[in-house]
C-alpha cells in the first residue's frame, strides 16, 4: 500500500471508541452527524499522527521539520461514511492516552477527499508515503502530509485541506520545497498585514 497508516497503541484507539460509545449512549452529542448515528453503527478508521508547526518555527529550508506531534487522529465512520474525526493525546508512546476531541468541521471531508485524491497520484502509486496531518494555526493552515518513507522516496508531499486560506490552494499538490516557501510567504503576509493594522 503506498500509502502507510501507522497504527498506535491499541490503548489509544480504545479510549476514543469508549468515549464515542459513551457519549452516543447518552445520547449527548451535540454535533449533528454523531448525535444522529447509532451507537453500534460507529467505526475508527486511517488512525494518522497530528502535528503542529508554530510560527516562529516558519523559516529556513524545512520549517516542517521543526513540527511537532501533538495527537493520534482517527476518522469516524457510520458504516462506509466519514462523519467526524476524533483525536486522543498520547505524549509518549507508554503513556496512557487521553481523549482529546470530536469534531464534524469542514476538514473531516476534505480529509477523506485529500485522501482519495492522493492515492492516485503517480509518485504516490510508486512510492511509500506514511499518512500524517499538519497544523500551522497562526496562518489558519491544514494539509494533508505524506511523509516519504525510505532511501527511494521522492520527498514529502503537501495537499492544503479546505477551506484554506487566501493564497494557498486547497487540494493542490505541493512538493515539500514549494510548501515552505508558501508558508513563508505567508508567514510574511501576516506580518504586514499585523503591522499595518497597528
Amino acid at each position: 500500500m503506498p500509502i502507510k497508516v501507522v497504527t498506535p497503541s491499541s490503548a489509544v484507539a480504545n479510549v476514543i471508541r469508549e468515549h464515542l460509545t459513551r457519549i452516543s449512549t447518552l445520547g449527548r452529542f451535540r454535533t449533528k452527524r454523531l448525535s444522529a448515528a447509532a451507537p453500534a453503527s460507529l467505526a475508527l478508521a486511517v488512525p494518522h499522527r497530528v502535528y503542529n508547526l508554530g510560527l516562529t518555527d516558519i523559516k529556513g529550508a524545512r520549517s516542517t521539520a521543526k513540527a511537532k506531534t501533538t495527537a493520534w487522529r482517527y476518522l469516524v465512520l457510520e458504516g462506509s461514511t466519514v462523519i467526524a474525526a476524533a483525536e486522543a493525546i498520547q505524549k509518549t508512546s507508554s503513556a496512557k492516552p487521553q481523549f482529546s476531541n470530536t469534531n464534524e468541521g469542514p476538514f473531516v471531508d476534505s480529509t477523506a477527499r485529500a485522501i482519495e485524491a492522493a492515492e492516485q497520484l503517480p509518485e504516490v502509486k510508486a512510492g511509500q508515503f506514511e499518512l500524517a496531518v499538519l497544523r500551522v494555526p497562526a496562518l489558519f493552515v491544514i494539509a494533508l502530509w505524506l511523509k516519504g518513507v525510505g532511501a527511494k522516496s521522492p520527498g514529502d508531499i503537501f495537499i492544503p485541506l479546505e477551506p484554506a486560506p487566501q493564497g494557498l490552494t486547497a487540494g493542490q499538490r505541493l512538493s515539500a520545497a514549494d510548501f515552505n516557501a508558501v508558508l513563508l510567504r505567508l508567514k510574511k503576509e501576516r506580518g504586514s498585514t499585523t503591522s499595518k493594522s497597528s
